[in-house]
């Protein structure tokens, strides 16, 4: 329970400051704590019974582990919901390799799991509830009628309330079937099978030993256990601390079980193999013989104590004879020489054993100081392995020693400086000719106020705070001098802390944050400083020198850099650019690497190392110089390269392996280069150039752009006179039916005016008629009057 609380407050104090990783392996699961580089929690896969994502806050994940007979939850909140899905894939992936891996040694083809483990694969690669149902009652309708009668009735007791549902209950109910079934189960192979396949041909008689010395008879056995239980029979002085020695001797032994007495003797055993357990491992095999055998020597004496207690030692028989054997009654003083005696030699059991504590203790914390120098002199072994290229000259050794002792905090003379740094630097002192050089140069250059910001947060609270390239950095580590044996280990020191440094930067500078390079150039001044001197001297590179600009978004820096470096190749060597441009080999292809990690990516660390010599001194024009000095030296052999594979080929490839060989002869000449002028005119030389392509990008876009209006005014254009001659057809169309109607016009207009003529004739006509007729009728009348009057007269 205590190892349980104190590995629970070492990562609950790490995950309040957010500084831990989870690594999944094939075979284990781990914890790292980034800040303090160490192993908080590893759990073999094997022995994870559960894992899963939450439910309510989905960016959480947990899995149970079993441990000691006991199932153990680990809750943790994941960087974002993204992330912790990539985690559960990789959690089951691993799951998965690990079942395959173990499958032929705790199953075979026949075993229960392992058919169920067949159906779980079916029913996960189907896609529909309808399929994964009909994929179960294939499975349940080759059980037997008994089983298949148990699912149904656990089904209907159940009582689902959709298909989905009644899916899971099935294979639960299926599951736990499965499991009786497996612990009836008697797999189909042998011992001597078994240790065939697992074991190969050499390994075997390994085994076949093991498996002899696993004969033994089990009162053999009892008589190991016998021997070996006193040794854990007083577990309350297995736990006995530091602070226990400095108590009275009544305080030491309240909390003694009743059962065992409290003598020093056993104490001092028991605290004996606590120490050669805890600390053998870290201290050197000398000192442990030295103390231990005094130690044990002091043991023995105390053990055999009892065995003493009935006789007094031969100093107190010669005081006794001497002083006081005439004073006193030999009955009474016999008695009470006992009684002293025991009490006497109680006491100086106890002093014993205190003193012996004491000097365990002291031991031991001298053993951890010991172990902890010879792992920093190791770790700085591991960091300075690499091959020095540059020579080192006595004289500027005895130079470099009086400028680190007498002048380190003055301002040193230029021309002194320049001659050290020619001379070449101690490799076991690089780091602190390094902070030296960048004490130089503040000394030299006040900084400015917006310079100063970044000195002005702590390293350590930097690392407490969460970054999002925290991913990309981790994925770089990997590829960060990866020969190296510093940065070889798999999240090990190295590349913890290169991490840190990496992620602290990206907090501090969020215009920049991370970007591929970054990584060597930390790497660099990791290997010969610690973790924080070399985040310092990044920072100085990146915001004093200026280096940062090339790692911005835009790159702008980047490639003005790439345009200075061409107009220096075409100055110094005019047929090397013309082979160049030839051949179309930019810039891009072989320099940017140089610009971007310092020459640290494609050549040696210690040509790499020397480099950051001059760039300390001398700034970022370094790389301009080393750049022109060793394509200068093999110009011919790159003029050769008639194709663009086998130029840059050569560039990347061939020319980090010869140009080391020559470190001395390049220095030189690079320290005695002056190219600041010309890099200056360049300079306004691209600026020149990139504002008047800019200007011609404008008027190119402007031209475009009315271009684009002319064309579619053009179409408008088309568009309309289309549809005026469309127009046109139409109104002529229009005019001849005009024609053609006012034609008919024109005859109907005739027409009428016959029509009228004749009407009016028929009119004139009608009242003629009409006068004709009442004339006529007139004259009917008339007439029939006269026939009236005349049938009268008859």
């Amino acid at each position: 329970n205590s190892l349980y609380r104190s590995a629970l407050t070492n990562i609950t104090n790490e995950v309040k400051s957010r500084l831990v990783t989870l690594q999944i392996a094939k075979n284990s699961v781990s914890l790292f704590s980034l800040e303090s580089k160490t192993l908080l929690l590893e759990r073999k896969m094997k022995n994870i019974s559960f894992c899963t994502k939450g439910d309510v806050r989905s960016d959480h994940f947990a899995f149970i582990c079993r441990d000691n007979g006991k199932h153990v939850c680990y809750i943790f909140q994941g960087e974002s919901e993204n992330k912790v899905d990539v985690l559960m894939k990789s959690m089951k992936q691993a799951f998965c390799d690990a079942l395959e891996a173990s499958a032929h040694l705790t199953l075979c083809e026949i075993c229960p799991l392992q058919l169920f483990h067949k159906l779980c694969t079916k029913l996960e690669g189907a896609s529909q509830i309808g399929e994964k149902k009909d994929i179960l009652e294939d499975t349940i309708s080759r059980m037997s009628e008994y089983e298949q009668l148990h699912i149904a009735n656990q089904i209907s007791e159940q009582n689902p309330t959709n298909k989905f549902d009644e899916l899971i209950i099935s294979v639960n109910v299926v599951r736990s079937i499965i499991d009786q079934k497996q612990l009836a189960h008697k797999h189909s192979y042998n011992m001597q099978q078994l240790l065939g396949e697992s074991f190969p041909e050499r390994d075997r008689s390994k085994s076949s030993n093991i498996f002899e010395k696993a004969k033994k008879t089990f009162a053999s056995s009892l008589h190991n256990f016998a021997t070996k239980k006193p040794n854990n029979s007083f577990p309350s002085m297995i736990h006995q601390s530091s602070e226990d020695i400095n108590k009275p001797i009544h305080s030491n032994t309240m909390y003694a079980p009743m059962s065992c007495p409290t003598t020093p003797d056993l104490a001092v055993k028991h605290l004996k193999f606590d120490f050669d357990k805890e600390s053998s491992a870290n201290k050197p095999e000398v000192i442990k013989n030295e103390v231990t055998e005094d130690v044990v020597t002091q043991w023995k004496s105390v053990a055999n104590s009892r065995k003493l207690m009935k006789r007094p030692s031969w100093r107190q028989d010669i005081y006794h004879s001497v002083v006081i054997s005439s004073c006193r009654d030999p009955t009474l003083t016999s008695a009470i020489d006992g009684h002293m005696n025991s009490s006497y030699r109680a006491r100086l059991r106890w002093s014993n054993a205190i003193r012996n504590q004491i000097l365990l203790i002291r031991m031991e914390k001298e053993n951890k100081t010991l172990a902890a120098k010879i792992s920093a002199s190791e770790e700085r072994r591991q960091k300075l392995s690499y091959k020095e290229y540059g020579s080192y000259t006595g004289v500027s050794a005895v130079l470099w020693d009086e400028i680190l002792t007498q002048k380190k905090n003055e301002k040193v003379n230029d021309h002194s400086l320049l001659e050290a740094v020619r001379g070449g630097l101690p490799r076991a002192r690089r780091g602190e000719v390094w902070q030296f050089l960048i004490k130089q140069y503040t000394i030299r250059c006040p900084e400015r106020v917006e310079e100063q910001y970044w000195k002005n947060e702590s390293y350590r609270s930097l690392l407490r705070l969460s970054t999002s390239h925290q991913h990309a950095i981790l994925i770089d580590l990997g590829r960060t001098f990866p020969t190296h044996e510093h940065f070889v280990a798999r999240l090990g020191s190295g590349q913890l802390s290169l991490f840190n440094i990496l992620k602290a930067y990206s907090i501090l500078d969020r215009e920049v944050g991370y970007c591929q390079g970054l990584s060597f150039v930390a790497g660099l001044f990791l290997i010969h400083m610690n973790e924080e001197d070399a985040y310092r001297s990044f920072c100085h590179i990146m915001f004093d020198l200026q280096i940062r600009n090339q790692y911005k978004p835009d790159m702008n820096a980047v490639q003005q850099q790439l345009y200075q470096l061409s107009r220096l190749i075409h100055d110094y060597y005019p047929s090397l650019y013309e082979h160049f441009n030839l051949n179309d080999v930019t810039p891009t292809l072989y320099a940017a690497p140089w610009f971007l990690t310092l020459y640290a990516s494609q050549y040696p660390v210690g040509f790499a190392s020397r480099v950051m010599d001059m760039l300390l001194l001398q700034g970022l024009e370094v790389i301009f110089k080393v750049a022109i000095v060793m394509v200068g030296d093999y110009i011919n052999e790159i003029l050769e390269c008639d194709s663009f594979e086998t130029i840059v080929e050569y560039l990347k490839l061939t020319l980090p392996v010869k140009v080391p060989t020559n470190t001395d002869d390049i220095c030189n000449r690079v320290l005695n280069m002056n190219i600041t002028s010309q890099l200056h005119l360049y300079e306004v030389e691209y600026q020149l150039l990139k504002d008047e392509m800019i200007d011609i990008r404008q008027n190119r876009e402007k031209l475009e752009k009315q271009e684009v209006v002319h064309k579619e005014l053009g179409n408008e254009l088309a568009r309309v006179q289309k549809e005026l001659s469309n127009v046109n057809l139409e109104l002529s169309s229009l005019k001849s039916k005009f024609l053609e109607t006012k034609k008919e016009k024109n005859m109907y207009k005739k027409k009428l005016i016959e029509m009228e003529q004749e009407l009016f004739l028929l009119k004139s006509n009608n009242i003629v008629v009409k006068q004709n007729g009442e004339c006529s009728k007139d004259f009917l009348e008339n007439g029939q009057v006269c026939y009236n009057d005349s049938c009268q007269n008859r």
